[in-house]
């Protein structure tokens, strides 16, 4: 008796979870807001990690609730448009070649990763589980078939998103130049690397300060797990070759300007060894913005650039690090770095590229929710708000073009990163191909099953490694 009638309750609430999970849908409010982000449709879509924006977020330090919102407005790495250029223009060749999934339509959704770990974490979720409401794990009438994920641009943002795409076997495809070590140890298989190991450059950074018989440097370097690993392997090649470092500085990942006083005491650290006049070779690892903090540093020190001691050192930077300029610094020169050697990550003219970069305007695709802000901060302009009509600000114009800004902040040629996005997109567009003319679905069809290339899932272009690794080493 006690079986039926456990049978027949377990019975009626299944009816009702089913009747529950049927009538289930979207959420139409509480949506979270993300204020840059560039969605495109097609039949696969491609996202995008890109590291544009960077607000002065407060540290968290679990004695409190953490902040919601920043204290200021964001400053934009207009430089690194760029990456989100080039991946809008290498899904259009693709979509417009027919010998590359024809018949079949490539979209993309890019967001930014805000220099932060919450923010990161929460837009690559949204990758996933886009909705009006942020649920996580739960796709509510969501037709975007996500293939892959491109980015990020440094370890740490790479790190997080991968935390993410593993679980989902996801393939993620990074294009900065980072410590490949720390990824492999932790066994995160769904990630490949677009540039090569860095392993070369500390050879190449040996031979040449014994080229120039330097042997009297000092060294800034990133205060993370790249910065670490970068130390480890280059200080014994130092040692076996008769370098010696008179300093070794971290450069903090992110400035917390809450924490003013630390701040203050290790900028005044920084300059005392930058002003160091039996120390001319600097050698600097970083990431990309690393001359960001740098430039501020030097400005704070000497705000009117008299101080000519900094201007006779000879500055060495590794691949990762770019020359940008971002926020209030726009103004401002890099002439201190002058004759800097920098490596560079690989990369070469693709044609019709820099065409493709001369039509954008800030008024050519209302969907890139990225483009006015760039388009503010580099051009110092303003869009009609009804908040601003009071006030004499300079409006921005379709006359207004990204080849009229200098190199600092924005580069007409394609970058080693925007060519390792390049190559990234046509690594998954190529897999996508070799799936299908492997005959893929062939065997579907021989069941008597109606199959097609839209219906393929990220895990099966995942099982494609070699695909992706070969396509991108041959590029």
């Amino acid at each position: 008796m006690k079986t039926t009638e456990t049978l027949s309750i377990m019975n009626m609430l299944l009816i009702f979870l089913v009747h529950k999970v049927g009538s289930l849908s979207c959420p139409a409010s509480d949506a979270f807001a993300v204020p840059h982000e560039w969605y495109q449709p097609g039949d696969f879509i491609i996202g995008g990690i890109v590291s544009l924006t960077y607000y002065n977020l407060h540290e968290i330090d679990f004695k409190e609730p953490p902040y919601k919102t920043s204290d200021d407005t964001p400053s934009i790495i207009s430089k690194f448009y760029q990456h989100i250029l080039v991946l809008a223009f290498a899904v259009k060749e693709i979509n417009e070649d027919f010998q590359i999934l024809p018949n079949v339509t490539l979209g993309f959704h890019i967001y930014d990763s805000y220099y932060d770990s919450r923010k990161t974490y929460r837009n690559t979720l949204d990758l996933l589980f886009k909705s009006p409401k942020f649920i996580p794990n739960y796709k509510c009438d969501c037709q975007k078939t996500l293939m892959a994920i491109i980015g990020g641009l440094d370890f740490v943002t790479s790190f997080y998103i991968a935390e993410i795409t593993g679980f989902f076997k996801i393939p993620q495809l990074t294009y900065g130049s980072l410590a490949q070590e720390e990824f492999q140890t932790s066994k995160l298989s769904s990630l490949y690397f677009m540039v090569p190991k860095e392993d070369h450059q500390y050879i190449g950074i040996v031979q040449l300060l014994r080229h120039f018989k330097w042997t009297w440097i000092g060294i800034f370097s990133v205060d993370n797990s790249n910065g670490e690993n970068f130390l480890k392997k280059m200080q014994p090649l130092l040692s076996q070759n008769g370098i010696c470092s008179a300093f070794i500085e971290q450069l903090p990942q992110q400035l917390h300007l809450e924490r003013f006083f630390e701040l203050s005491q290790m900028i005044s650290i920084i300059s005392i060894n930058m002003r160091n006049s039996k120390v001319n070779v600097f050698l600097v690892y970083g990431e990309a913005w690393t001359i960001i903090w740098l430039r501020l540093i030097t400005f704070l020190v000497d705000p009117e650039s008299k101080e000519t001691a900094l201007l006779r050192k000879v500055w060495i930077m590794t691949a990762q690090i770019d020359f940008v300029l971002a926020g209030t610094q726009i103004t401002w020169d890099l002439k201190m770095y002058n004759g800097a050697l920098s490596f560079t990550v690989h990369s070469t003219a693709v044609a019709g590229f820099k065409e493709f970069l001369q039509t954008i305007n800030p008024f050519s695709d209302y969907r890139d929710g990225f483009r006015q802000y760039v388009w503010e901060q580099s051009f110092d302009c303003s869009f009609p708000k009804a908040e601003l009509q009071a006030m004499d600000n300079t409006q921005c114009t379709g006359e207004m073009k990204l080849e009229n800004l200098p190199g600092p902040v924005f580069e007409m040629e394609m970058t080693g990163q925007s060519y390792s996005i390049y190559n990234a997109v046509y690594a998954v567009a190529h897999a996508l191909q070799a799936l299908h003319m492997l005959g893929f679905n062939w065997k579907k069809t021989m069941m008597g099953k109606k199959t097609d290339l839209p219906n393929l899932q990220a895990w099966q272009v995942f099982s494609l490694n070699w695909t992706l690794i070969s396509v991108s080493t041959l590029m």
